[in-house]
């Protein structure tokens, strides 16, 4: 939703947000259920990120991990 993307911007929330990472470990597509299932314990800030997230309606996301140059994220 714009609303949240409009707060990821403005809040910096991309300092806070696990999922980039955790969906690059992972290594495969997967949706946000399984991703936060399978994630190790997160910290204070990343479940506050975590539950922002599933409050802005974003609970049915698919996640694709994608590389850069050298298979960097």
């Amino acid at each position: 939703p714009e609303a949240f993307m409009a707060r990821y911007r403005e809040q910096e929330l991309h300092r806070l947000d696990p999922l980039p990472g955790l969906a690059f470990r992972l290594g495969h597509p997967a949706s946000l259920r399984d991703i936060i299932e399978r994630a190790p314990s997160l910290n204070v800030e990343e479940q506050c990120y975590i539950e922002a997230v599933k409050d802005a309606g974003l609970t049915d996301t698919f996640m694709i991990p994608t590389y850069g140059p050298f298979a960097r994220p």
